[in-house]
């Protein structure tokens, strides 16, 4: 990931990672690791990506009420939800 993937936040925020309300207001939802803003969000039912702004967040991060699954996020190396059917990858080479 390059620096315009992922912006680092406040240091107390280190351990923040889930679904938050975007701290830059551009959509309903933004993915948060770690404690910084990532690519990934959410508007309504809608899962996509949105490269953060080049500037920090101000303000303290609020988690978002709960995100139903297939929406939620599961990490590398842990178990799927077995109720959750197949994934389709969709890729756009940008022709």
């Amino acid at each position: 990931m390059n620096h315009r993937d992922q912006i680092e936040a406040e240091p107390e925020l280190g351990s923040a990672t889930g679904w938050y309300n975007d701290p830059y207001r551009h959509h309903e939802l933004r993915w948060i690791s770690g404690g910084r803003a990532t690519r990934l969000v959410r508007d309504g039912d809608v899962t996509s990506h949105d490269v953060p702004p080049a500037e920090p967040f101000e303000g303290p991060l609020v988690a978002a009420d709960e995100v139903p699954a297939p929406y939620e996020t599961v990490r590398a190396g842990e178990d799927a939800d077995p109720r959750i059917g197949a994934v389709m990858i969709v890729y756009n080479s940008g022709l």
